[in-house]
């Protein structure tokens, strides 16, 4: 889910504030191996589940594991979808 790529930006440093040509595409086993050199940059990972969304903090599952995200959010009018979808143990493919 392209929202959920991102917020793995701010997840990897809750400080690092990414300039706007920095974007980085990524494909999730590449990410979760790469995953200190985008300290700072704003990533989109390609695929991805978020599994559980709060406001405190979401978890997104990716091939080779599991990525806890925690705000500040990029934008939080795109959570709306993922407050509807992904808040319960028991969560579907929109998510």
């Amino acid at each position: 889910m392209r929202i959920a790529g991102f917020l793995i930006a701010l997840a990897a440093s809750a400080t690092a504030t990414a300039a706007a040509g920095d974007r980085v595409l990524i494909d999730p086993v590449e990410f979760m191996v790469a995953w200190p050199d985008l300290v700072g940059r704003e990533v989109v990972i390609t695929k991805g589940r978020i599994a559980v969304a709060s406001d405190q903090f979401m978890l997104m599952k990716l091939p080779g594991g599991t990525v806890t995200l925690y705000p500040p959010w990029d934008d939080r009018d795109d959570l709306r979808p993922l407050f509807e979808h992904c808040t319960s143990v028991l969560t579907d493919d929109r998510c």
